[in-house]
């Protein structure tokens, strides 16, 4: 799933997630900012080695999960809406870190993560990259010097 949302993010897609704020502060997704350790996958092969404990430090999380909302999802969504969307300007657009980002520096915060994306992971060079090429190029292809 990482896998995916690195590529959503490098081709600046982003996903709306209805929220109900008839019913108190309920929605369909969340931040989730409670990891007190990042995942094993995120840690540098040094750390990954040493074995990560839950000790006494899971108690002192940074956020406390709300109860899920026994209401139905669907009709206040209906009830809300009728047969018009909200503008989408008006909807409040979150940077993959949880923060709030206005739409112009949306793009910007895109345009740089692809560039590292396809740096890191697409092999491409800082050569190979130019300033119109980043937000469509993410992978590149070198010829083989050795032959075999």
């Amino acid at each position: 799933m990482e896998y995916l949302l690195e590529l959503i993010r490098a081709r600046g897609y982003y996903l709306l997630y209805p929220a109900f704020p008839a019913s108190g502060t309920f929605t369909l997704a969340t931040v989730h900012s409670e990891l007190s350790q990042p995942p094993e996958e995120f840690l540098q092969d040094d750390q990954a080695d040493s074995t990560m404990t839950l000790g006494p430090s899971i108690n002192q999380m940074v956020s406390v999960e709300k109860p899920l909302d026994q209401a139905s999802t669907l009709m206040p969504l209906l009830d809300r809406f009728s047969l018009t969307l909200p503008d989408l300007s008006s909807l409040p657009l979150l940077s993959y870190r949880g923060e709030e980002i206005s739409d112009l520096v949306y793009p910007q915060d895109t345009e740089e993560y692809a560039k590292k994306f396809a740096i890191r992971y697409g092999g491409c060079r800082e050569s190979d990259l130019s300033d119109d090429s980043t937000s469509t190029k993410l992978f590149c292809l070198h010829e083989r010097t050795d032959e075999q």
